[in-house]
């Protein structure tokens, strides 16, 4: 009797310091299986993470001067940290008094990848055509490393150094002429969601030959975008392009400004 007693404590102790250690295993279990039901969740689809904008613009004037101008523009973008994508197309073509006054295609993406808390690497491939400017084809590809000196959720501002390959082949009355250029490069750019609806958008970019600095371009765009509804916006577009060296025909300046209609998806 007596030893089945002193069975009995043994076994009642043994069960005394057992429950710890199982509850232990079972919040083990549950916070594994939490972990696991988090990271089982669906990942965002690629559609789904791409936010872009078309806008269309229509100027017509008559009377002392006849002129139609329609312009055309594609916005995309992709923000997956730490990756950010951007695609840029834009269509410019005008007739004054029945000749051209403006006839531009340009095509433009741009690949950054933060790396640290305020340091990116940028990589960006253009390409324009320009028949005003003597431009049969132009086609750049940038390399970049940019600071974000600025990085709120509202307000995001860069700048950075970089290198350019620049291939140019212009219009010539006799000859197709192409070079190839080496350019240094300095960028900058800001987006300012200042409220709900609108947002303000700048960026420069100067390029320079290092053998003959009377060789280089400077390009300044700023933009007021505004939500009208849900999915349609409003937006003021002005652009500068200065080219230190053109053929002798074509102006060194270059101004534009654009209101067109947007829609958003």
């Amino acid at each position: 009797m007596k030893r089945t007693q002193r069975h009995l404590l043994l076994l009642a102790g043994a069960m005394l310091l057992l429950p710890p250690q199982i509850h232990a295993a079972d919040d083990a279990e549950i916070a594994e299986t939490s972990e696991i039901a988090e990271t089982s969740e669906t990942p965002e689809t690629f559609w789904e993470s791409i936010e872009g904008s078309v806008e269309l613009g229509y100027l017509f004037q008559s009377g002392r001067t006849d002129r139609d101008e329609i312009s055309a523009r594609l916005d995309v973008r992709r923000d997956v940290a730490p990756n950010e994508y951007r695609f840029t197309s834009e269509f410019l073509y005008g007739k004054q008094d029945g000749d051209k006054s403006s006839d531009r295609y340009a095509l433009r993406f741009r690949w950054r990848h933060t790396f640290a808390t305020h340091f990116f690497t940028e990589l960006s491939t253009s390409y324009e055509k320009d028949r005003i400017r003597e431009i049969r084809h132009r086609a750049e590809q940038d390399f970049a490393l940019g600071y974000r000196f600025i990085n709120r959720e509202n307000l995001v501002a860069s700048v950075g150094p970089g290198f350019t390959i620049q291939f140019e082949e212009l219009y010539v009355s006799d000859d197709d002429d192409d070079t190839w250029n080496y350019l240094a490069t300095v960028f900058q750019d800001v987006r300012w969601q200042f409220n709900d609806s609108w947002r303000v958008e700048q960026d420069s970019r100067f390029l320079i030959e290092p053998s003959d600095t009377d060789d280089f371009f400077y390009r300044f765009n700023l933009g007021l975008v505004g939500k009208m509804t849900e999915q349609i916006s409003l937006s003021v577009r002005y652009s500068l392009l200065y080219e230190n060296e053109t053929p002798s025909n074509v102006p060194s300046t270059e101004q534009r400004l654009v209101t067109s209609l947007g829609y958003s998806f």
